[in-house]
């Protein structure tokens, strides 16, 4: 599981049915080879890849998921969600890139990895940048902003504000 190895001892015939009798449970993104209807190999060896639960946080949606992804890119495409280039991801509360990797799931040091404990599922964040339009004497300037307050926003696009100035809203 996860290329950390277990040794059961089981007369089943499938794989399916190796697995149950071990209490071993997967789910349909995990990857099982030989598959699960097949006979259990002349080697004995059985690969379980586990598929890494997330739940994702996207455009007022939340869905829980599971995946093969390696890199959050992957994930977000998985899902139908694209970015725009101002648009920010988080992963597990931090700012990341879309190519950056998701950690897999792997057991502790010592434990077989039958009986370790899953992580629970990473979570994943996509903040939308949105339009601002700045008309500073006659020139109007669009800047797209993930900021929560327009006084950051434009602190952070390095507009200064005045006493005299008049903002709106």
């Amino acid at each position: 599981i996860n290329d950390q190895e277990t040794v059961l001892w089981t007369r089943q015939q499938t794989v399916s049915n190796a697995l149950t009798e071990a209490g071993i449970v997967w789910n349909p993104e995990d990857i099982v080879r030989p598959g699960l209807n097949q006979p259990l190999p002349s080697d004995g060896k059985i690969s379980i890849q586990l598929a890494t639960p997330l739940v994702i946080s996207a455009d007022g949606n939340v869905m829980e998921r599971r995946t093969q992804a390696t890199t959050i890119g992957q994930v977000l495409d998985e899902n139908h969600i694209s970015l725009k280039s101002q648009d920010q991801v988080f992963l597990e509360g931090r700012l990341t890139r879309s190519d950056a990797s998701l950690r897999q799931y792997t057991a502790g040091t010592g434990e077989p990895a039958l009986v370790a404990q899953q992580s629970g599922p990473l979570h994943l964040t996509v903040t939308r940048a949105l339009p601002i339009t700045v008309s500073d004497n006659g020139t109007t300037t669009t800047l797209f902003t993930t900021e929560n307050t327009l006084g950051t926003a434009l602190a952070h696009a390095g507009i200064q504000i005045y006493a005299g100035d008049l903002v709106s809203p």
